[in-house]
């Protein structure tokens, strides 16, 4: 199965508020507060003073960054929330201290001129910016002991506390970082669908952030937390279509608020069908396709060889004819059976003793050939003789699901040709059959027998080289060599 896990944790890295962006809206955020206090200093100097706390997603670790929209003008938006609480702390009862329409006309007056436009809701004074951001100030009247109450509007003095809603999540989620991503990424669907739905509304993210917390199912996986996650919701909200706020006032914050429920179903619905066919595909790259349809293209595209699993499907098919003698090299390195391509060689010489032909004069007639039919017989290496050494040098990949390798070899006749990967590094390590000086040890050198005149570089080592790779992207995968192996020190 297609492990989509870290796709998801790197969609959340890009829907999550950056350290920039968050001081950029604590900087709005405290423009306004100082606006505010310098409002009522100079204009009500003799009523409570207000007081300001933080709540909702952003200080809960759950705020993500919206889509870019385009506003009635044509200008790009990007339709961020920050709520902060403001605070009149006293000890007067609903009927004797100052009521919530002037408290809110009051705190509308302090904002005025702030930025183009300032609207006064039922539940806070909300300013909004040019670039579609917007601030929230819900108003409380606190007395000692006692819940905050909100002003609203249209219904008074209402018992309600942000503080310990997020206590409540924090209690449930500080500690289990995935609660928070699956959060964010429950948005980040909601997010889209507001997108590509402009006529449909989604649930509201306190009612995400209460339905994922309360039905998380932890797994090693984001992908199938996520997953499971949505089933226990759609379990839940399929027997009973209703969220309760854990935290004062402990009222209906679904069913009572939102008028879209069997949209919202249909959505889940179709989300989970996805999810679980994305699950269950073999193919990386067709998987991320499956969440991408909900998530859109901020979700990145996998590729299928970047899923070990899948990867290692892939390599089988190479595996199974360098151990069964029935691979070939083509002329890019890489490893085929195609019978017409170079023939893979035993990786070894069946016995006898070392033996070099020493003779100087035929040095260069040596190299010359060998040179000729490695570059004859692979395109991807570049030769040259210097100073009595023939080197070659080239980048290959044996495989689609190998990377790339940059490979040199080199022969001076009177000895045994070496080769060595220079990228990407790999510290020497006897288990994946590298000398500690770099070079690849390709065959059982007690069973070498060398002769320069005779051996053929191009149909030995270059072929060799490329089972060594597919070898090796094996063994960053399982943790064995299953290559051709001889026990010696």
């Amino acid at each position: 199965m297609a492990n989509c896990s870290s796709i998801f944790k790197k969609f959340d890295s890009t829907i999550r508020l950056s350290k920039t962006k968050r001081e950029s809206l604590i900087g709005s955020r405290d423009a306004l507060r100082t606006k505010i206090r310098d409002w009522f200093k100079e204009k009500k100097s003799g009523e409570i003073q207000p007081k300001f706390s933080g709540q909702g997603s952003f200080f809960m670790g759950t705020a993500i960054n919206p889509i870019k929209r385009k506003d009635s003008e044509g200008n790009d938006s990007y339709p961020y929330d920050l709520d902060d609480g403001i605070y009149f702390v006293g000890e007067d009862g609903p009927e004797d201290r100052v009521n919530p329409t002037t408290y809110h006309s009051w705190v509308l007056e302090a904002v005025k001129g702030h930025t183009a436009k300032q609207t006064d809701k039922n539940t806070c004074v909300r300013v909004l910016y040019s670039d579609g951001h917007n601030l929230d100030f819900p108003i409380y009247y606190k007395k000692d002991e006692e819940k905050p109450e909100l002003a609203h509007k249209a219904n008074g003095w209402s018992s309600s506390d942000p503080k310990e809603m997020i206590d409540w999540f924090k209690g449930k989620a500080d500690g289990k970082p995935q609660i928070r991503r699956i959060v964010r990424y429950l948005k980040g669907w909601s997010d889209f669908k507001k997108v590509e739905r402009t006529d449909k509304k989604m649930p509201s993210g306190l009612v995400f952030t209460v339905l994922a917390t309360e039905h998380y199912c932890s797994h090693d996986r984001d992908d199938v937390a996520f997953y499971n996650t949505l089933l226990a919701i759609q379990s839940k909200l399929e027997s009973n279509f209703e969220c309760i706020c854990p935290a004062c006032p402990q009222d209906e914050i679904l069913a009572s608020k939102y008028n879209d429920k069997a949209y919202f179903l249909e959505c889940l619905k179709a989300l989970i069908s996805d999810a679980k066919l994305a699950i269950e595909s073999l193919k990386y790259n067709q998987a991320s396709e499956y969440w991408r349809k909900h998530f859109g293209d901020r979700f990145r595209l996998g590729e299928d060889k970047e899923d070990p699993e899948i990867k290692l499907l892939g390599l089988a098919s190479n595996i199974i004819s360098i151990i069964t003698g029935t691979a070939f090299t083509d002329n890019h390195g890489r490893i085929t059976t195609d019978n017409s391509q170079t023939k893979n060689q035993p990786h070894k010489f069946y016995g006898g003793d070392v033996s070099f032909l020493n003779k100087n004069k035929y040095d260069y007639s040596i190299l010359h050939r060998q040179k000729y039919w490695i570059e004859r017989r692979y395109h991807y290496l570049k030769c040259q003789i210097k100073d009595d050494i023939l080197i070659c040098v080239g980048e290959v990949q044996p495989n689609q699901y190998c990377a790339n390798y940059r490979i040199q070899l080199k022969y001076k006749v009177g000895t045994a040709p070496k080769a060595r990967i220079i990228k990407p590094h790999i510290k020497p390590n006897k288990l994946i059959h590298m000398y500690d000086d770099g070079s690849l040890c390709l065959f059982y050198p007690p069973e070498l027998k060398w002769d320069d005149n005779s051996m053929d570089i191009s149909q030995t080592l270059v072929p060799w080289i490329s089972e060594w790779i597919v070898f090796y992207e094996t063994w960053l995968i399982t943790g064995y060599w299953l290559g051709y192996e001889q026990a010696h020190d």
